[in-house]
């Protein structure tokens, strides 16, 4: 991650503005890593001599505002959106119907799984909030990602520099390895206790 060393100072003055933006871009579907942007957040605020715990704020407020944003936009706007061609094609009123069931039972695991993945985030939360989720367990779900996950990349960032890609590497298969069988747990107790029922 050699390009950390060059970035220009005028983008290390504003450090807090810029990872704030870049995650609520990321948050409305622009294709940015949260870690990438998480770990530079860390950096930036070891070599300009700021806020550890500040930096921390602006990145979870840029995460969590973005989604948020992209939330509401799809449960005001979503239905119509799905109605236009070329998407009604592909969203038809059986499969909307079979969305709806799908997200009433599994929104709440599908949002916190899906937010770990730049490639299906921002359509996942499209959908979620279309589909019908509460906009109270979203924020619940989202915010419990963003948390377990933000403040320890950022700190990994501002403790190790331009190597903290390479340290945190190693672990991030695992991590997501873990959580997918904590969802597949869930999933099979939940299918258990409904052949019980």
């Amino acid at each position: 991650m050699e390009w950390f060393e060059s970035l220009p100072l005028w983008v290390e003055q504003g450090a807090y503005g810029l990872i704030f933006i870049a995650l609520f871009l990321s948050g409305l579907g622009l294709p940015i890593p949260e870690e990438i942007s998480f770990l530079l957040g860390g950096y930036l605020a070891d070599s300009t001599g700021g806020s550890l715990g500040l930096m921390i704020f602006f990145a979870v407020f840029g995460v969590l505002l973005g989604d948020i944003f992209l939330f509401l936009l799809a449960r005001y706007h979503g239905e119509r959106l799905l109605s236009v061609w070329p998407f009604r094609l592909l969203f038809t009123s059986e499969r909307l119907a079979r969305g709806r069931t799908f997200f009433a039972r599994h929104g709440s695991k599908t949002i916190f799984c899906a937010g770990f993945f730049a490639g299906i985030r921002s359509t996942t939360f499209f959908l979620s909030s279309t589909m019908g989720v509460k906009f109270s367990h979203f924020l619940f779900w989202d915010s419990f990602r963003t948390l377990l996950t933000c403040p320890v990349s950022v700190w990994v960032g501002y403790r190790f520099g331009p190597t903290a890609h390479e340290i945190i590497k190693p672990y991030k298969d695992w991590f997501l390895f873990v959580i997918v069988l904590l969802v597949v747990a869930l999933l099979l107790r939940t299918c258990f206790k409904r052949s019980r029922g």
